[in-house]
C-alpha cells in the first residue's frame, strides 16, 4: 500500500478504474482503503455497497505461481488458489522464480493477484453499482449532443429507470454501454411498440450487434457457436409462460440440469476459449438465466445479434 516503500496499488487502482471506464463506458465508484484490524496480518477483503464479497490472502515476500492447467512439475511453496479465478497455485520464494516459469507456472506478484481480484470483483458487480443519479448524467450528456433523442425518450416512452435496467442487464452479460446514442435509439424504437423489458432488451442487443459479438470472434473473424436442435429450441419455446410479471421459462429442473450439464460437456469438449450459445431472440434472455449461476462465462446470443458479415461456425448441436 505504502508508496514510500515502494508500494504500487494505489496507482494500479487508478489503472483498473480507467481501463473498466473504457471498456464498458462506465465510470467506476472511488476505491476507498482503509485498515482493518479484525482481519488477519495477511488478510484482505473486498466490500461492495458495505457488505464484504471476497476475501483473500497474500504473502508479500512471496510470489505467487499459478498453474494455468499445462505445468510439468510440482513446487515447494505454500499451496493455495489464485483469488481471482480459483486456479490452483503456490506461494514462492522470490528466487524460484525462473524455476516456476521454466515448470509452466504463470508467475505474478502480491500487487498483481490483488489488483486482478479487484478487478474481476468490480466488473461482476458494475450492474449494482450503476445508480438512477449515475443514469441520468450519462442520460444528461446524450441530451447535449442528441437533444430530441432524449427528448423522444425520457420521460414521454421511458423513465430514467427503465434506461438503468437495460444498462444493468448489458453490463450483467459484459456488453459494453459507450454508444449510448445507438441504446437510447433502440430503446426509443421498441419502447413505443412493448413496454416488456426483455423485449426492449432484444432490440437494444440487436442494434449493437457488432460490439457484442467482436469479444468472441477468432482471429479470422469467424463465431464459433453452439447451437440447440431444432427439437430441443422448439420444446424450449412451448416452455415460455405468459405471468404477471412478464414470460418466463417453465421448464421442468431437471430437463433444465441435463441441459445445462450436456452445454458444459460440449464446452469441456471443444476448449472454446469464448463459449457462446446461439439461439432465437426469443429464448435468449431466459436461456441466459437458465445458465447463468451454473455457467457465468457462457455467453448467450441470438441471431439478431449477428452482423451478417460474420461467418458463423456451430462446433456443437444441443440434442
Amino acid at each position: 500500500m505504502d508508496e514510500k516503500q515502494g508500494g504500487t496499488l494505489l496507482s494500479r487502482v487508478k489503472s483498473i478504474r480507467r481501463q473498466i471506464a473504457s471498456e464498458t463506458g462506465m465510470v467506476v465508484p472511488p476505491v476507498h482503503v482503509a485498515d482493518n484490524l479484525q482481519l488477519g496480518p495477511r488478510t484482505y477483503a473486498i466490500l461492495v455497497k458495505g457488505v464484504e464479497v471476497a476475501r483473500g490472502d497474500l504473502f508479500p515476500d512471496r510470489l505467487l505461481a499459478i498453474n494455468p492447467g499445462t505445468v510439468s512439475a510440482k513446487l515447494d511453496g505454500v499451496n493455495t488458489r489464485e483469488p481471482a479465478f480459483g486456479l490452483p497455485a503456490v506461494w514462492i520464494a522470490a528466487d524460484r522464480r525462473d524455476a516456476a516459469l521454466a515448470a509452466g507456472y504463470t508467475v505474478v506478484d502480491p500487487t498483481t493477484a490483488l489488483s486482478t481480484h479487484l478487478s474481476e470483483v468490480i466488473r461482476a458487480f458494475l450492474p449494482d453499482l450503476l445508480t438512477r443519479q449515475q443514469t441520468k448524467d450519462l442520460v444528461d450528456r446524450i441530451a447535449q449532443t442528441s437533444p430530441k433523442l432524449v427528448e423522444e425518450l425520457v420521460p414521454k416512452v421511458a423513465s430514467i429507470g427503465d434506461v438503468q435496467r437495460v444498462l444493468r442487464q448489458l453490463l450483467r452479460e459484459r456488453v459494453p454501454v459507450r454508444d449510448l446514442t445507438t441504446i437510447l435509439e433502440a430503446m426509443a424504437d421498441a419502447s413505443t411498440a412493448s413496454k416488456d423489458p426483455d423485449v426492449v432488451g432484444e432490440a437494444v442487443r440487436a442494434a449493437v450487434g457488432r460490439a457484442i459479438c467482436r469479444p468472441y470472434q477468432s482471429d479470422n473473424g469467424e463465431l464459433r457457436v453452439i447451437t440447440l436442435s431444432p427439437a430441443v429450441e422448439d420444446t424450449l419455446a412451448g416452455s415460455l409462460t405468459r405471468t404477471d410479471r412478464g414470460t418466463v421459462l417453465a421448464v421442468d429442473p431437471a430437463k433444465a440440469q441435463i441441459l445445462a450439464q450436456r452445454l458444459g460437456e460440449a464446452l469441456a469438449t471443444e476448449d472454446l476459449a469464448q463459449p457462446v450459445l446461439l439461439c432465437s431472440p426469443t429464448l435468449r434472455p431466459h436461456l441466459w438465466r437458465l445458465f447463468s449461476r451454473a455457467l457465468p462465462h457462457v455467453a448467450v446470443l441470438s441471431h439478431a445479434e449477428v452482423p451478417p458479415q460474420v461467418r458463423v461456425v456451430s462446433v456443437a448441436t444441443l440434442e
